[in-house]
């Protein structure tokens, strides 16, 4: 007997890096805003930035957030406006979820005199008036492979990042949307074609599998749902 058709996405869009080149920000770094608007599942604002020695980039949410950061390159320095001169600190290798307040201002500096910092930002809702909540961070063990390893728990949303063998698929069961990008390597996701950079958003009428497959050797996908 054949296996049922998987249900197919009521939307699918694709954010192609070739597509959606990175915008230029004031201290020589570079701003790749994605998503910028709450368009998309829980995922209020969604992008990739570059910093060059000394660089820093500010989040300013009108409205309490919890901000996701992910470092792809490098280390960052963290300057929340409720604890100026306490910064916290993440490397790659680790991801960081940290309380912004309503009307606060979050700086994220490349601590670094001579290279180069590179990061993903994620808002996601705080559901709540920000609280004192500390800065936490999960560390990431890449060496175990073909599995999607948790970076963010929360009630409205869930991250993970895993590293695949060439040929090893995978299956997430997504809650009526999610938002899968490449790190590294290639992805065929939901039968789309992505390479590193691409991002694609699914949005579905109920619960269903996400079907994914790895092209090449130590591919790289991020996955939020």
């Amino acid at each position: 007997m054949l296996a049922p058709p998987m249900p197919q996405p009521v939307l699918a869009q694709l954010y192609l890096a070739d597509r959606q080149p990175p915008q230029p920000l004031p201290d020589g770094g570079q701003h790749r805003p994605i998503l910028a608007a709450a368009t998309h599942g829980p995922v209020l604002r969604f992008g990739e930035v570059a910093l060059p020695p000394g660089g820093l980039f500010t989040a300013h949410p009108d409205a309490p957030i919890r901000l996701w950061l992910l470092p792809l390159l490098g280390g960052l320095e963290l300057h929340p406006e409720t604890t100026p001169n306490d910064p916290d600190f993440l490397v790659a290798g680790q991801a960081g979820t940290l309380p912004v307040g309503a009307g606060e201002t979050c700086t994220i500096l490349n601590p670094y005199p001579t290279e180069i910092v590179s990061f993903l930002y994620v808002w996601l809702p705080a559901n709540a008036p920000a609280t004192p909540t500390p800065f936490t961070h999960i560390d990431i063990d890449l060496t175990t492979r073909n599995t999607l390893q948790p970076v963010c728990h929360a009630p409205d949303v869930q991250a993970y990042v895993g590293r695949y063998d060439g040929r090893a698929e995978g299956t997430y069961l997504a809650r009526q949307w999610a938002f899968v990008g490449v790190l590294a390597g290639v992805f065929e996701v939901a039968d789309r074609l992505l390479h590193p950079g691409d991002y694609l958003r699914l949005n579905y009428a109920q619960s269903t599998d996400v079907e994914f497959e790895a092209l090449s050797n130590q591919a790289t996908l991020l996955l939020f749902g």
